[in-house]
C-alpha cells in the first residue's frame, strides 16, 4: 500500500483520483492552513482532523517515516474563486518556490 503525503492539500484532488482509480493509500499526513478546506477535507476524505500537519514551513520531517508519494496542489487562493480572482503577487502564495 503507498504512504502518502499530501502538502497543499485543498479538498483532496490527489486522494480523490487515487480512490477513483482503485490505487490503495495510507495518508501519513496532509499539510493545509485553510480553515474550510481542513473541514471540507476532513469530511471528505473521513480523516481526522490531527493529521492535518499544518503549515507546510512548520513541519517536522522527523517525524515523517517511509514516505512513498507525496502530492501537492499549487497554492491557488488568490486566483480562484474562493479569492475572489485577486492575483496579488505580494500575497503568502510563494509556498510552492520550496520545492
Amino acid at each position: 500500500m503507498i504512504r502518502l503525503l499530501s502538502l497543499f492539500t485543498g479538498i483532496g484532488a490527489f486522494e480523490k483520483a487515487l480512490r477513483n482509480l482503485q490505487i490503495p493509500y495510507e495518508l501519513v499526513g496532509f499539510s493545509e492552513i485553510d480553515k474550510f478546506a481542513i473541514k471540507s477535507y476532513c469530511a471528505i476524505h473521513g480523516v481526522n482532523e490531527n493529521k492535518n500537519l499544518g503549515d507546510v514551513k512548520q513541519i517536522n520531517t522527523d517525524n515523517l517515516k517511509d514516505i512513498d508519494f507525496m502530492t501537492w496542489g499549487f497554492p491557488c487562493q488568490d486566483i480562484s474563486i474562493a479569492g475572489n480572482l485577486k492575483r496579488n503577487r505580494k500575497r503568502k502564495n510563494k509556498e510552492w518556490s520550496i520545492f
